[in-house]
């Protein structure tokens, strides 16, 4: 039996799942022919998770958020797609667009009084983010990991400076902006992975 899928130049395959096959032509227990059909899935790597919200300076839980972006150079349906881990997400029927973004928040309302004018906007997850860390998963529809990334507040990303003296003692401070102050942690180079 012969598959056969045609790309665009350049681009490539990330899986393939057989979808059916029909018009088969028996000999002998031997399979002579057959007309089969496949459905392609997004190279793995299309989708990273671009952005973490994960500590907000109030502490609001429903101010978190996570965004998405689609690398590729065609759209990407998210529909059967879930975020896991710390958050419990099953996306809508959602296409995200060539090089396009989508957000995840946890509270759509909230979100939009945050961040108003930002859209795509999908929103109601379950559960929460770790403000101590943890590792988010995007999974597509059959449950395989597309992207993760792990996150701490600790690390060698802070910013370490001069403390003021306490105790007769000046030591060092280590400053981490998106724990807790209102920024985030963010995916400088999709084209780089973001397990580092």
């Amino acid at each position: 039996m012969e598959v056969h899928h045609q790309t665009k130049q350049g681009t490539g395959l990330g899986a393939m799942l057989l979808n059916g096959c029909s018009n088969f032509r028996l000999a002998k227990r031997a399979l002579l022919s057959a007309t089969c059909w496949v459905a392609a899935w997004p190279l793995f790597g299309d989708m990273v998770i671009n952005e973490i919200h994960y500590h907000p300076a109030s502490d609001d839980v429903r101010e978190e958020f996570v965004e998405l972006h689609n690398t590729a150079d065609e759209a990407v349906s998210l529909d059967g797609w879930s975020l896991r881990s710390g958050v419990r997400f099953d996306f809508p029927k959602t296409t995200v667009p060539a090089h396009g973004y989508l957000v995840v928040a946890a509270d759509a309302d909230v979100f939009a009084s945050r961040h108003p004018g930002v859209q795509p906007v999908v929103a109601g997850w379950n559960g929460m983010l770790s403000n101590r860390g943890e590792t988010i998963r995007l999974e597509n529809a059959n449950g395989k990991t597309i992207d993760s990334v792990s996150y701490a507040d600790e690390g060698e990303w802070a910013v370490r400076q001069r403390d003021l003296p306490h105790y007769q003692h000046q030591g060092w401070d280590w400053l981490a902006e998106h724990d807790g102050g209102g920024k985030s942690l963010e995916l400088i180079n999709p084209g780089i992975s973001n397990k580092h």
